[in-house]
């Protein structure tokens, strides 16, 4: 584990032999392999655990968070966090997102049983690339909260891509709605816009032009990144505004990382709708601050929605009114 800001590592090893298939990391020396004897010593815990039925899914030391996912009595995933405000819930979840990662890129039948783990070792390599994304810091604050992660695509004529195995085709039916098709090199983005959108799409515009929202608002000016969770959908949108590293503020590259650390921070405590822990006592936050020397974050929950802003540091005052306008253009109501 690294020092100052805390690291993050990532093992797997094969459920019934306890052999490592991988190791990898965020934080500290990159792709630093763990002392086998530390390997062993985690491994053993929870196999003996299982063995008297029971299930470890964490445990927590001064400055250091340990959490344990077994998949299918194949695969055991094991993450070790020194960053601070790391929850077990948060890391459980980061578990779940890897081994659905390793589902994605080699298929459940070549994961349940594993069969060779030699080979297997090797296959596994090619999903190192979307690990790695996901141990990333603040690349993706949906797998930190449990939600689908969406986005709002900036506006633009749709563009066509030739000879390509899959294209995405994204159209624009009425200001505010459009219909993304998935498909191979045929039909032509001519075909799809003169014949297939008004043979499908024509008798629903009108509704859907009745129902269609205006564009969203812009920001009030000074937040420098956002997080938006839907409880009820279990869905996130995200974003960081570029620019405005002048005068001491925290550049834009950090900013993901900030507000992740400050989800982990007050989810587990403030805001059990968001999945972070317990109900505290008095039935959760609506509202809560803090500030560093380069930036400040706040909390404002109406249900169904959470969101968390990242802010220039300054006075409190008119914090709540800020956090309700950047909601307000965020999710109108």
């Amino acid at each position: 584990m690294a020092e100052g800001g805390g690291a993050l590592s990532l093992l797997c090893l094969a459920a019934s032999s306890g052999v490592p298939l991988f190791c990898r990391s965020r934080g500290g020396p990159a792709r630093q392999q763990l002392p086998f004897s530390l390997i062993g010593s985690l491994n053993g815990v929870h196999m003996f655990g299982a063995n008297l039925a029971v299930g470890l899914r964490g445990a927590s030391a001064e400055g250091a968070r340990v959490a344990w996912r077994g998949y299918h009595d194949s695969v055991t995933l094991i993450a070790l966090s020194s960053e601070p405000g790391a929850s077990e819930a948060a890391l459980g979840r980061l578990l779940d997102a890897v081994f659905s990662a390793m589902v994605l890129v080699l298929g459940l039948e070549e994961l349940v049983p594993v069969r060779n783990v030699e080979r297997l070792k090797r296959d596994l390599r090619g999903c190192f690339g979307l690990i790695d994304r996901l141990l990333g810091p603040g690349e993706h604050p949906g797998v930190l909260a449990g939600c689908l992660e969406s986005a709002v695509p900036p506006p633009g004529p749709p563009r066509d891509a030739l000879q390509v195995p899959h294209r995405l085709l994204v159209l624009e039916l009425v200001p505010g709605v459009v219909v993304a098709l998935l498909c191979g090199p045929s039909p032509s983005l001519q075909h799809v816009r003169t014949q297939l959108l008004p043979q499908f799409w024509a008798p629903a515009v009108e509704q859907l032009r009745g129902c269609a929202r205006p564009p969203p608002a812009p920001l009030p000016p000074g937040v420098l990144a956002y997080l938006l969770i839907d409880l009820k959908q279990r869905r996130s949108r995200s974003g960081v505004t570029p620019g405005g590293a002048q005068g001491g503020l925290l550049p834009p590259r950090r900013r993901g990382a900030a507000l992740r650390r400050f989800y982990a921070l007050v989810a587990p405590h403030y805001f059990p709708e968001a999945g972070g822990g317990p109900d505290p006592p008095g039935g959760g936050a609506r509202l809560c601050y803090v500030a560093g020397s380069s930036h400040a974050a706040c909390a404002l929950l109406r249900p169904p929605l959470l969101l968390l802003l990242l802010l220039p540091p300054g006075p409190r005052q008119g914090l709540r009114r800020v956090a309700r306008a950047a909601l307000a253009a965020l999710a109108p109501p």
